[in-house]
């Protein structure tokens, strides 16, 4: 997004961390979220991670459920976003935005 919108795109970086970040469990229990909501959360790897630094918090062993659910959707989102990075360029060097680099 930087190549393409420049430093405005930081802007929307920001704002989307803070848009999302309540939706990551950062500031409380996946328990409190509306029962719509929870599957979004639960789609989000910080979720599980905040959610496993709370049951170690609070004296229960480390659920390694959470940790794997979490390192399987890291690796998941990292290949999408390989793929769609890859797409992208491919698309940029067709229509000519990046041959000058090249």
């Amino acid at each position: 997004m930087f190549l393409r919108y420049g430093d405005t795109a930081d802007i929307l970086a920001w704002g989307l961390a803070g848009i999302l970040s309540p939706l990551a469990c950062v500031y409380f229990p996946l328990s409190v979220l509306p029962d719509w909501l929870r599957p979004i959360a639960l789609a989000m790897p910080p979720a599980h991670v905040f959610e496993a630094m709370r049951a170690v918090l609070a004296g229960d062993p480390v659920p390694w459920g959470s940790v794997f659910i979490a390192v399987v959707l890291d690796a998941v989102y990292l290949a999408l976003s390989f793929a769609f990075v890859l797409a992208m360029f491919r698309a940029h060097q067709r229509k000519g935005y990046v041959t000058r680099y090249m």
